[in-house]
Parts: C-alpha cells; structure tokens; sequence
C-alpha cells in the first residue's frame, strides 16, 4: 500500500452526544419497573399503542393521548417510562408537566426493571 501510495478508509465510531451520567442525575425511577406499551397497572390493560416506523416523540405522544382517551387521569398518575429520547425530550416532558403527570425513568442497563410484577 505504501508504495502504491494508497491508504485505507477510516470511520470513526459513533459517540453519543449526551453523557447517560447527566440524564441519570436528572431522572427518578418512582415506579420501579419498566414498560414497553403504555399499561394501566390496576386494570392490567393496555391502553396506549400506536405504531409507525420510527420511535419518536409525537409517536409516544400519541400512545399517551390514546392512554388518555382509554382513562380519567388522577392526581396521583405515575407515567414510567425508559431514558429514551423521545421520552426525555423537552416537548414531552413539558406535554406530562401540563397534564399534571409525574414522570418515573426505568435505570440504565437493568433488565429486571422491564418486568411488571
């Protein structure tokens, strides 16, 4: 290579912008579990789950809106979630904030906090 004066292609890898160690600082887990559709605990329902191609905020603002449609919100409503960032998104967090709703945040790297008991 060196003679013929070619060299390779590098790529350099992927860094992610936001240190996972901020948004833990920031983030509370109130619930203690994890979630992939949006359920409603004491009915064991689920009652929020939209579809489409990619996982972005009006998608998870959507599934809440179902939510919201399917049940009367209460004073006390927990919304748990993981650190996602359409769920850490300003525009999200500030649509729960208006609604009354407290936000709880799965830990980072932790299976057993995806299981609903």
């Amino acid at each position: 290579m060196k003679r013929q004066r070619i060299q390779s292609i590098t790529i350099k890898k992927f860094k992610a912008g936001t240190s996972s160690k901020t948004i833990l600082k920031n983030y509370h887990n109130l619930l203690k579990q994890g979630f992939s559709t949006i359920m409603d605990l004491h009915s064991r329902k689920i009652i929020g789950y939209p579809f489409d191609q990619q996982m972005t905020t009006k998608i998870v603002e959507k599934a809440l809106d179902d939510a919201l449609l399917n049940r009367t919100i209460g004073d006390r409503l927990i919304f748990h979630t993981d650190l996602g960032s359409q769920y850490t998104s300003n525009e999200y967090e500030e649509k729960l904030k208006n609604l009354g709703i407290r936000h709880s945040y799965i830990r980072k790297g932790c299976p057993y906090d995806n299981a609903e008991i």
